[in-house]
């Protein structure tokens, strides 16, 4: 018999699927139009580039950071839906950095955004120690915000994928009150 945590990825796999369907024909002019092709196979790869590699499956699963749009429009000219992983639940923020105090040279922390989490109240985000990345909490503003007007946006108009995987939606495991907020 399946765990209840077994369960609960398999639904949220389910639930990211419905997910790449629809903004997958809704991005792409399917909606309404036509349905989404029966795909036979698929690659999901997020390291380094390999064109000829994944333009060989009907649909490719990619990370769009690691991919200039003319690369991704060149698996999709192979006839490719091209969908790119996106993270809900969590993400890197090394951009976001900033010295604490005394220039360039003093120790870096995390300027604290208003959607991360800190639930041992440190004044640092919760991290996921596996990955290294940072837990959000999916039911704030701010957080909703930045993924549909700035992390979605890259994705879809600026590196030309067609579609949304969304990761990372299990952290409600983790959370439990983030549940509402995906």
């Amino acid at each position: 018999m399946a765990s209840s945590r077994s369960r609960t990825s398999l639904l949220y796999i389910n639930a990211a699927l419905a997910v790449i369907t629809f903004m997958s024909m809704s991005q792409t002019g399917w909606a309404g139009t036509r349905r989404l092709p029966f795909i036979k196979g698929y690659a999901c790869y997020y390291g380094q580039p390999k064109i000829p590699e994944l333009s060989k499956f009907p649909l490719a699963i990619i990370e769009p950071g690691q991919y200039t749009p003319a690369q991704i429009a060149q698996i999709k000219k192979a006839g490719v839906i091209v969908i790119g992983y996106l993270s809900v639940g969590e993400i890197l923020e090394t951009s976001r950095a900033k010295p604490v105090a005394g220039g360039r040279n003093a120790p870096k922390r995390l300027a604290i955004e208003p959607y991360y989490l800190d639930r041992d109240g440190d004044g640092q985000p919760d991290r996921n120690g596996s990955w290294n990345s940072l837990y959000v909490d999916a039911r704030a503003a701010a957080w909703q915000k930045r993924v549909l007007e700035e992390l979605a946006p890259k994705v879809l108009a600026q590196k030309g994928c067609d579609g949304l995987f969304l990761d990372t939606i299990d952290t409600v495991d983790v959370y439990p009150e983030t549940r509402p907020g995906m």
